[in-house]
């Protein structure tokens, strides 16, 4: 397995949002994508994604008020795949 990074990228790509798999070997010695942990960290990523961290950080007073946001966050971001969601 290479260590190469190969980035292209445009300067109007400053918006973009990168997520890199992992990998690791199993009990069989076999290379395998770390997929729980990216999923982890693309669930936690959907609320920054749809409202913005500065907003996010704003909303959120207590542990309480994670769910919430998420929800309103993928219906959101499925108001945009779908065209038009009614919340």
């Amino acid at each position: 397995m290479t260590q190469e990074y190969i980035y292209h990228l445009k300067e109007d790509d400053s918006n973009l949002h990168i997520f890199y798999i992992d990998y690791d070997l199993n009990d069989d010695n076999q290379i395998i994508p770390m997929v729980r942990d990216f999923e982890d960290e693309l669930f936690n990523d959907i609320p920054v994604f749809a409202f913005g961290e500065t907003r996010i950080k704003k909303r959120i007073k207590n542990t309480g008020d994670i769910l919430p946001i998420v929800r309103e966050a993928m219906k959101k971001m499925y108001a945009i795949v779908h065209g038009g969601y009614k919340m």
